[in-house]
């Protein structure tokens, strides 16, 4: 009995290559086929910043008692704009983006929601720009 599992089942595997990670028989290998397959996918993806076709502005976002406000693009400013209230000042903000524009948004109105009204009104300033000089 134990001279019957050491002999290979050669029949088994007649006729049947794997080739790569996926051994099942069913997978298409773009070698194997005449037709060349475009493997590039980018363009079938939505990207980050597509705001869909269903967003209308201005869009205003909730949290609580909070809102910020969201402004589209216009095609003499291309920039998303973010407006919320902090202590009873206007602020507002551009972003490149839909996405960027409304996580911001989503945040701000969060860490005021949740009574960080010193977090909201700091600025992340790039260490790029040079600070505002003291008078």
């Amino acid at each position: 009995m134990a001279e019957w599992f050491k002999a290979h089942a050669w029949k088994a595997c007649v006729g049947n290559t794997t080739v790569g990670s996926n051994p099942t028989l069913s997978a298409i290998f773009p070698k194997e086929i005449d037709i060349y397959i475009n493997p590039r996918t980018d363009s079938a993806q939505n990207s980050v910043a597509f705001e869909g076709p269903k967003v209308r502005f201005p869009k205003t976002i909730h949290y609580r008692r909070i809102e910020a406000t969201i402004y589209g693009r216009k095609p003499n400013y291309p920039f998303y704009r973010v407006a919320y209230y902090v202590a009873g000042k206007r602020h507002l903000r551009n972003f490149k983006t839909y996405q960027e524009a409304k996580s911001e948004a989503e945040r701000k109105v969060r860490e005021i929601g949740d009574g960080s009204q010193a977090a909201a009104l700091i600025s992340v300033r790039p260490r790029s720009l040079p600070a505002k000089p003291r008078r």
